[in-house]
């Protein structure tokens, strides 16, 4: 079952960056092409419509000027824009508009342009044959035209379609060549990119310490880039470097780290990725809720899109959770999906996984038959992928050799472009070592000292601390409970149903139980205080006889089984909600809680539409009432605060509608926690 993960996560690597041209055209339309690349960069996230609507009336007004320079930017980089999108066939009528126009002018450049767009779309389409017939017909301009960049990006996209078709010995060639060509190029970020290339043939070569060396160089460059896209697709390959050699814990914070990276990106594909990625190292983990979750948004995206790869991907990655969790029929169910979409578009080494799988899952339903020809298609397939791999084995030894070669070269490059000024500063060094060293000595021994000092004092205030937050914990359960018990009370002096009764009391014995446990800990998981919220308001909707309703959303962005919370911190302005507004409301009540996230920080809103704080003021003096609760919930807040040294704050505001108040609003920004 193993062998899935590993086929799973072999996603391509494509080095990424501004489509620039190397030409005389740019030189006269300079600010017009920046503004078009920055109109483009918007196209990945919610504005790409607008993106694309203005893109198609530059390039009319482009086409119409016979601008050069722009008609070429624009055609490309909106046809590559819409490809991106699934818009298939809108994304090749532009570029094959580009290609008639180059044509007709001449272009040869342009038609290097054209032909690179469309050998991505048969790229996407998992057409690697025709991909490659494309990226060859795009490379005579860029060699006329002596685009080291151009020729280094398109080499690497080539071996990129014979990797995923297996055949590492033409795949690693061609990454040899990107190399020499980037060299030219002085391109020192992308040379380090192919690096990930380099890794992901090694990884189909079994030898992971090695893949991971290559992917960990290619990450570190995307992380000085700054480009979130690049650095999500390098996480995710390490982390699967990680989880080969079986280190699980490490895997798992590439791949969560992976999808965070993903998110900011808007980059579907990389999304998807990272969904089923994520899904599957829960798995590892054993926590299969959550691996199920992960890998049924994927599935639901990418059918959403039509991306027949990552659906494969999501159906047998659910396979394998639902086989390890020991439902064999929903495994087969899967894996047979997933075989089908593998075998339709020609994914050998996914369908071979299928085999080997669906064989597992038939012999412990007992089917031995089937078992058996799961079992010989199996070895069938894997028989046929491994003589291509003994095939070409002294040709990639050969190949290894010559690349390590370049490699050296490479990193040769890199060095000296930094040995000038390391001398200079091992001079400045040795002259001063001396004063340096003695500086030191002195201040590690004063520092020692204060820190020590320090560290006692500072573990005195914490058990204080913790010991007051423990204190004012236990001041709310009391109030909380005593306000339950009150309504048991009042339900029976009225001899209500039961029925009713007897629920109520189960309800709240659970609920008990859980604030119990709960209170035990100083933080708890987002998904037991969802939990915790459903249970309060569920009793406190039978309590009353008036109805409300209530609306728990949880964003996209928040990981609900690992984002940490301090326990019941929503309680009391669920109370107050209730009690204080929509209870004394004409009409039907609602509560709204909303988690979110922002870069840092997790967001909890809680919204009534009941009668505003300043009228349900006006009722507690008639009543003589006190919120206790609230007060309690402040000061743990304070204390909290001044323990872990993290900024919170708590709003609490009316909700206005033409100038009347309609409800209450309570804003908490809590530091984001993931366990």
């Amino acid at each position: 079952m193993k062998l899935l993960v590993f086929i799973s996560l072999t996603a391509s690597f494509n080095v990424y960056s501004h489509e620039i041209l190397n030409s005389q055209f740019q030189k006269n339309y300079q600010t017009e092409i920046d503004s078009t690349y920055k109109i483009f960069e918007s196209a990945i996230g919610e504005d790409s419509m607008v993106a694309h609507g203005i893109g198609r009336n530059l390039l009319r007004r482009s086409l119409k000027e016979k601008n050069d320079s722009l008609v070429i930017v624009v055609a490309y980089e909106l046809g590559q824009s819409l490809i991106s999108w699934r818009k298939i066939d809108e994304g090749k009528a532009v570029i094959n508009q580009l290609i008639d126009y180059a044509y007709s002018r001449k272009l040869s450049e342009g038609l290097s342009y054209a032909y690179k767009g469309l050998g991505d779309a048969a790229q996407n389409a998992s057409k690697f044959d025709s991909a490659r017939y494309y990226f060859k017909k795009a490379e005579p301009g860029w060699k006329a035209s002596k685009n080291y960049q151009k020729l280094g990006y398109l080499y690497n996209n080539i071996g990129v379609t014979y990797r995923k078709q297996g055949n590492t010995y033409m795949a690693l060639n061609f990454y040899i060549k990107a190399i020499e060509e980037l060299q030219k190029a002085k391109d020192v970020m992308a040379l380090a990119y192919i690096n990930a290339n380099v890794g992901n043939i090694y990884l189909d070569q079994e030898e992971y310490q090695k893949a991971l060396f290559h992917y960990t160089i290619g990450y570190e460059a995307s992380i000085k880039a700054g480009n979130d896209r690049i650095v999500a697709n390098l996480a995710n390959s390490v982390g699967l470097a990680y989880d080969k050699l079986d280190q699980l814990s490490e895997s798992f914070s590439y791949f969560r780290y992976a999808y965070s990276a993903a998110l900011k990106s808007k980059n579907q594909e990389i999304i998807l990725l990272s969904l089923s990625n994520l899904g599957e190292s829960y798995a590892d983990l054993n926590k299969f809720d959550s691996a199920i979750y992960y890998i049924n948004q994927s599935l639901t995206k990418s059918i959403a899109i039509g991306d027949v790869e990552s659906q494969t991907i999501a159906y047998l990655g659910l396979g394998t959770v639902y086989f390890k969790q020991g439902n064999y029929p929903r495994a087969r169910q899967n894996l047979e999906e997933g075989l089908q979409l593998a075998l339709n578009s020609k994914q050998a080494a996914r369908a071979t996984a299928a085999y080997e799988d669906l064989s597992l899952v038939m012999e412990s339903l007992g089917q031995y038959s089937e078992a058996l020809k799961y079992a010989r298609e199996f070895k069938h397939l894997s028989d046929s992928l491994s003589d291509i791999k003994q095939s070409n084995n002294i040709e990639l030894l050969k190949a290894e050799f010559e690349f390590e070669n370049e490699q050296e070269k490479t990193n040769n490059e890199i060095t000296r472009l930094t040995t000038q000024n390391e001398i200079q500063n091992l001079r400045l060094r040795e002259r001063n070592l001396f004063i340096i060293i003695s500086i030191i000595v002195f201040t590690a021994v004063v520092l020692i000292g204060y820190l020590i000092y320090k560290q006692s004092i500072v573990k005195k205030r914490k058990e204080a601390n913790e010991l007051k937050q423990k204190l004012l914990r236990l001041q709310l359960n009391p109030h909380f409970m005593f306000n339950s018990l009150n309504a048991i009370q009042h339900m029976v002096y009225k001899n209500e149903d039961t029925q009713k009764t007897a629920d109520y009391l189960a309800k709240f014995s659970h609920l008990t139980r859980q604030i119990l446990e709960l209170n035990q800990q100083d933080l708890i998981t987002l998904e037991d205080e969802i939990t915790f919220i459903k249970n309060y308001l569920t009793i406190q909707q039978i309590r009353f006889d008036k109805p409300f309703l209530f609306d728990l959303q949880v964003a996209e962005s928040v990981d609900r089984y690992a984002t940490q919370i301090p326990p019941m911190i929503t309680q009391p302005f669920l109370e107050n909600a209730i009690e204080h507004g929509i209870i004394d409301k004409d009409g039907n009540g609602k509560i709204t809680v909303l988690f979110t996230t922002t870069r840092k920080n997790l967001v909890l809103l809680i919204e009534d539409n009941g009668i505003g704080r300043e009228a349900a003021s006006f009722k507690n003096r008639t009543k003589k009432h006190r919120s206790l609760a609230t007060k309690i919930t402040k000061d743990r807040l304070e204390e909290y605060q001044r323990t872990t040294g993290d900024k919170v704050s708590m709003e609490i505001e009316d909700v206005t509608k033409e100038e009347m108040v309609v409800g209450t609003r309570v804003l908490f920004v809590l530091p984001l926690k993931v366990e």
